[in-house]
């Protein structure tokens, strides 16, 4: 088993946060003729797409924040880890056309 890194962490928690609030310029509020590999439901539950990318946001920043307690502790990160993968889990079981 590898160690825990708490730099690495901080860093890619940081950057995870980062990126979770850039993808949304790329979601249109309409249906275009674009290629997506949305499924269809994400135009119609347009409402429930928004409130999980808030929920995306809120997470990462959340998970973020806790990296910068003095002491890292992997057992104090599991469960907003945990909450955070959730979340991107419940958008690809929604909307992900694979």
């Amino acid at each position: 088993m590898r160690r825990f890194d708490a730099p690495t962490f901080t860093t890619s928690a940081g950057l995870l946060a980062t990126l979770a609030q850039q993808p949304w310029q790329h979601f249109p509020k309409a249906r275009d003729e674009g290629k997506s590999s949305a499924k269809d439901e994400v135009w119609q539950y347009q409402q429930c797409c928004d409130e999980l990318a808030k929920q995306l946001e809120t997470t990462t920043a959340s998970l973020a924040m806790l990296t910068g307690q003095p002491s890292l502790l992997p057992a104090n990160l599991a469960k907003p880890f945990k909450q955070v993968e959730n979340v991107c889990e419940a958008c690809q079981q929604n909307f992900r056309d694979y």
